[in-house]
């Protein structure tokens, strides 16, 4: 092609051959001339075909964020709300982008949604596009749950295998995992949203959550605890708070135990309860008023008993004969013996001959009956007692309405109700379990929950089953 237009330039006169050596250097590049490659340009990077796969992943799941990119030197992928491992920048010029992303865990109510935003760059321009990605409830494996208990600030959980895991605030040391915080920061503070184990347990068969204290019963009979211990509550003769489990002081053979706001009870193999902790109301039940006893002291007037539990500043007890008696703080009628006057003893309840089962959280208690109904007394004001009024507080039992078929009972600081099936329950909303369920639940602890899982409530969480 070259000589053939050479032999028509020297054929012809000066003006044809210099129009055509003009088209001839046109039509070849000058040697050495180099593409400019469209990412080094000015020209604005092209973000296609944006998804995420699955765009919906179980809580703490796992999703691959895929595009196409062209003009981009590198790509960025950050997010609205916090997840581990973004923002992350990558090379792009490849014109393909994947990275994967692990969610993180959802303790709400509700199905949460995050933003992510992957930004394309070139050497002097920017685009941007988003995808969105749902994170489904929460919820705690079953398989190997034998125990759960939520208190103030945090929950606990026994597996099959023996140990305790714990999660939620950590300020005192309450997850008992050797630490004072993190690794998260909750609206309350510092916090774990996922559960940890605490150190050095291994064959827990009870576990009870009290405020920023918790306890674990051991298949020796023997207790630890671990948190908060201003006022004794760890039982170890001290009141230094301890990230790690503690031994009560010479409780060798408990069957049972409860946690309440400031203290802790045991039930024993004699059917005799020991309790430690503040005991400025009565609430120890040793017949003696002080500060607090920093190791266990016997209750009074409780032969025989098979089960105890305890609120804000009152504690009960389950005897074998069916009877209830309780102790600490009535300003509220908390102890059912149709008087505001506080025991430093235990007293039996009004009008009460026989229950199955006995819960007490917070300043109101209910007792559940051989045939399902369940009777409860102490404070009113949002209706905890169930027997459809509201405000003032009830000395004496009175029957919980609509409740029938009952075979669990537990209660809150806020509310008293009861079901016969597994339920589900969720944190820091009001949240109705359905069209079969008769109350509402506030401030519990997520979890779903098998049938013949005994089950503890937190602050304003009442259930029954």
């Amino acid at each position: 092609m070259l000589s053939d237009a050479l032999r028509v330039v020297w054929g012809t006169g000066w003006l044809r051959r210099s129009r055509v050596m003009f088209l001839l250097l046109a039509s070849f590049p000058c040697a050495g001339a180099v593409a400019v490659p469209a990412s080094a340009s000015g020209l604005k990077p092209v973000i296609s075909g944006l998804s995420a796969a699955p765009a919906g992943v179980a809580s703490g799941g796992s999703t691959t964020v895929s595009a196409s990119v062209s003009g981009a030197l590198s790509c960025t992928l950050s997010s609205n709300k916090t997840v581990a491992g973004l923002p992350v920048t990558a090379p792009c010029e490849g014109g393909e982008f994947d990275q994967a992303v692990v969610m993180p865990a959802n303790l709400t109510p509700r199905t949460a949604s995050y933003k992510l935003t992957l930004t394309a760059s070139s050497a002097s321009a920017k685009t941007k596009a988003s995808v969105t990605i749902r994170v489904t409830i929460a919820a705690i494996g079953t398989a190997d749950l034998q125990g759960l208990s939520a208190g103030e600030s945090d929950a606990c959980a026994v597996l099959s295998a023996g140990g305790v895991d714990c999660w939620g605030g950590n300020d005192s040391g309450q997850l008992g995992n050797g630490t004072k915080g993190g690794p998260e920061h909750c609206v309350a503070g510092p916090c774990s949203t996922k559960p940890v184990p605490v150190t050095g347990i291994s064959d827990a068969t009870g576990v009870s959550v009290g405020a920023e204290t918790s306890c674990a019963l051991l298949a020796t009979g023997h207790v630890e605890c671990w948190g908060a211990n201003e006022y004794g509550q760890l039982g170890d003769g001290t009141s230094s708070n301890s990230d790690t489990p503690v031994e009560v002081n010479g409780i060798t053979d408990a069957t049972q135990l409860s946690a309440g706001g400031l203290d802790t009870c045991a039930v024993l193999s004699t059917g005799h309860i020991d309790c430690w902790g503040l005991a400025q109301q009565g609430e120890l039940g040793d017949g003696i008023r002080t500060e607090k006893s920093e190791v266990p002291v016997e209750v009074k007037h409780v032969p025989h008993a098979t089960e105890v539990t305890v609120g804000t500043d009152s504690a009960c007890a389950l005897l074998a004969s069916g009877q209830v008696r309780c102790w600490g703080l009535s300003e509220f009628g908390g102890l059912g013996d149709g008087t505001t006057t506080e025991s430093l003893v235990p007293k039996p309840v009004t009008g009460l001959p026989f229950a199955t089962q006995v819960s007490t959280a917070g300043l109101q208690t209910c007792a559940l009956q051989p045939d399902g109904h369940a009777d409860c007394w102490g404070f009113n004001h949002q209706g905890e007692l169930g027997d459809g009024t509201t405000g003032g507080f009830s000395e004496v039992p009175v029957e919980v309405t609509g409740l029938t078929g009952a075979t669990l009972l537990a209660t809150g600081s806020g509310d008293g109700c009861g079901r016969g099936r597994p339920f589900f329950c969720v944190g820091g909303f009001w949240f109705q379990l359905g069209s079969r369920s008769p109350k509402w639940i506030l401030n519990a602890s997520i979890a779903f929950v098998q049938p013949r899982v005994l089950v503890h409530c937190g602050p304003a969480f009442p259930i029954a089953r």
